[in-house]
């Protein structure tokens, strides 16, 4: 089987803020807290947020019962556990 690749510019309605976010990011830079090609974005953003632990434990069950009904991985559900948990319980994978 042969792969191709085919470029967002010619998928239909692709819009022009996708595209330049893809291929001109400097374009739209202002629009974003960071670059998405920039690994140290994610952690930068990251950093910056603050949900409250009941936000988190909520968004943390409505995934897990996603998650489990799309077969997920033991480590996705360890991972959904660690979400709902308090930051100072959390244990690195």
């Amino acid at each position: 089987m042969e792969c191709h690749c085919v470029p967002y510019a010619r998928v239909p309605k692709t819009s022009q803020i996708f595209l330049d976010y893809v291929d001109n990011f400097e374009r739209v830079a202002s629009f974003y807290n960071g670059s998405p090609f920039n690994p140290s974005s994610y952690a930068d953003v990251a950093r910056e947020l603050n949900y409250p632990l009941a936000l988190r434990a909520d968004i943390a069950r409505v995934l897990a019962r996603q998650n489990e009904s799309f077969g997920a991985s033991d480590r996705t559900h360890v991972n959904l556990r660690r979400l709902g948990e308090p930051a100072e319980e959390r244990h690195q994978c």
